[in-house]
């Protein structure tokens, strides 16, 4: 990030923090579905790649 910022969920995060921005997706037990009305970001190291 450039500067100090803040997602659609409140979480701040540092200016210079290597962040991926995408979708928040919302989960009950037997399905889960994208909030395209909120974005959220999450650190880069906490990403991880789901493959079939």
């Amino acid at each position: 990030m450039r500067a100090e910022g803040r997602d659609d969920w409140n979480k701040t995060f540092l200016k210079r923090a290597r962040v991926v921005e995408g979708y928040y997706y919302k989960s009950t037990e037997s399905a889960f579905w994208i909030v395209k009305r909120r974005k959220a970001f999450v650190y880069s190291v906490a990403v991880c790649c789901m493959l079939d």
